[in-house]
């Protein structure tokens, strides 16, 4: 008997991470920052954006083209995000100074919001992210059932925020930033032992 239910929420395309996680059958994801939810059994939801939404989108990817930065942009179907993790820090200030002032006036226009995660910035739909989409999944669980959320990015603040006193929230990040998370993991030894306590635990009595 499965004692255990594994979703994963995640800002990327649901089945970017069927490839990356390389499980079968894949967990449940719901992806896009909860605009999309990807079930075992393949069934696959997509929320539906205005049209002004895609052309502010179609718009931001174009820029994003003419600019040269195509290679630090990642195309998703709600959002366009630009990622300068690892880039030298002059480099990643410029194009995060000129992605903002192309972006800003787009997101008016398209009803979108501007979001900063750990090394890029994302231009999304709004009415959606990794809160409402726990919100979604805890929705019909047992107030007695444990849970755990576990997320490393400023994105999963939302979730931390929308689990407050009802899961145990952990931040999994060697270094330190505010956080509403409950704790904070060291990944990856503390990550890796708290994973196997969780197994044991929901093992143990199993027939």
């Amino acid at each position: 008997t499965k004692r255990t239910r594994l979703v994963v929420v995640t800002g990327r395309p649901c089945h970017d991470l069927v490839n990356l996680l390389g499980i079968d059958p894949h967990p449940e994801i719901w992806g896009c920052h909860g605009w999309e939810q990807l079930l075992p059994d393949g069934r696959n939801e997509l929320g539906q954006i205005s049209a002004a939404a895609r052309q502010a989108l179609k718009e931001a990817r174009q820029w994003a083209e003419d600019s040269g930065f195509s290679p630090h942009c990642e195309i998703k179907p709600v959002s366009t995000a630009l990622h300068w993790r690892g880039l030298p820090e002059t480099t990643a200030d410029e194009l995060r100074h000129r992605a903002l002032a192309a972006w800003q006036p787009l997101a008016t226009a398209g009803g979108l919001q501007l979001h900063n995660f750990d090394g890029g910035l994302e231009l999304r739909c709004p009415g959606q992210d990794k809160g409402t989409a726990v919100r979604q999944v805890t929705a019909d669980t047992d107030p007695d059932t444990a849970i755990a959320y576990l997320g490393d990015d400023l994105t999963d603040e939302d979730a931390f925020i929308a689990l407050k006193d009802r899961a145990l929230t952990l931040l999994v990040r060697k270094e330190p930033r505010p956080t509403a998370a409950d704790y904070q993991l060291q990944p990856p030894e503390e990550l890796i032992a708290f994973l196997q306590a969780w197994l044991q635990h929901t093992s143990a009595g199993k027939g």
